[in-house]
């Protein structure tokens, strides 16, 4: 139905907000107007000002302790980038679930290893966050595996639209799903930042 139907909504919710406003008597039709507005729109003002606020304070890049290269990094995919350029003494990849790789430097040579234990002391993985309705974050984290704790992240939240938003964007060509409106505004947001940060890279 693509945009046809989202015009279609929104005159029928017009059609509907001003009969409601020229049957309503007197000094009520302040109420009535106040509850037209605020029917497909009190949720969506609720988090830009409230909600988006107060997850924001969470966002951003953190750094906890810096990691050392020499002890190896654990990626969900790796390649030799992280040896020959960063300066890892290995960095190791899953390849499958349960199995994974190794790559190292012996020399001038570059060493790739399959079906290896991992023995990386630090982890790069993701996790996915939902704070609040309608909402939802991304934090890329480095664990060091030997104590258990987070030792550095970066993250974001974002805005997925309110009631009426999320309604109308099932009528859009795109279908239904998150519109994303706001975020917190973490730029550049990626895994690699995070990493540049904690191991010292290009430094």
């Amino acid at each position: 139905m693509g945009g046809l139907g989202i015009l279609f909504f929104i005159g029928l919710y017009g059609l509907v907000a001003l009969y409601a406003l020229v049957k309503t008597p007197g000094w009520w039709r302040l109420a009535t107007l106040a509850a037209v507005l605020l029917i497909p729109s009190a949720d969506s003002l609720w988090a830009h000002y409230v909600t988006m606020p107060r997850v924001c304070r969470e966002a951003g890049l953190k750094v906890y302790r810096k990691a050392d290269k020499a002890e190896g990094l654990r990626l969900s995919t790796a390649d030799d980038v992280w040896v020959t350029k960063y300066g890892f003494l290995f960095v190791e990849g899953e390849r499958f679930p349960g199995r994974y790789y190794r790559i190292s430097r012996l020399g001038d040579q570059i060493v790739r290893e399959e079906d290896v234990q991992p023995k990386a002391r630090y982890l790069s993985f993701t996790e996915y966050l939902a704070p609040a309705r309608g909402v939802t974050g991304t934090a890329y984290r480095v664990r060091d595996l030997s104590t258990g704790e987070v030792i550095g992240e970066i993250v974001d939240f974002g805005y997925g639209g309110g009631w009426a938003e999320r309604f109308l964007s099932a009528f859009s060509d795109a279908g239904a799903g998150p519109i994303f409106q706001s975020s917190c505004g973490v730029n550049p947001f990626n895994p690699m930042r995070l990493e540049h940060a904690l191991f010292g890279l290009g430094e």
